[in-house]
């Protein structure tokens, strides 16, 4: 696990934000896609590294903890609410 600039505020990559928030790794990344008709569940990414010619999308862990304090419980119904 990388370390960003920030004393204790860790870089996080897919699958340890997934970890942390508690949610399986596949169900994390459907949160980052964007799609027609469908907004982007997850926070946007703090930063991108390229490794072998890879993009890999991080997030500061206090973006993550954020996110996690702000989320709509289970069964929330974004669609009968405006954006």
């Amino acid at each position: 696990m990388c370390y960003s600039g920030v004393m204790g505020d860790r870089k996080l990559y897919s699958n340890e934000a997934a970890e942390l928030a508690g949610i399986a790794y596949s169900t994390w990344r459907s949160y980052c896609t964007e799609a027609p008709g469908r907004r982007r569940q997850a926070p946007k990414e703090d930063g991108i590294d390229i490794d072998s010619g890879h993009a890999r999308p991080w997030w500061r862990e206090s973006t993550i903890t954020t996110w996690l304090a702000n989320r709509p419980g289970p069964g929330h119904r974004s669609d009968l609410h405006e954006p």
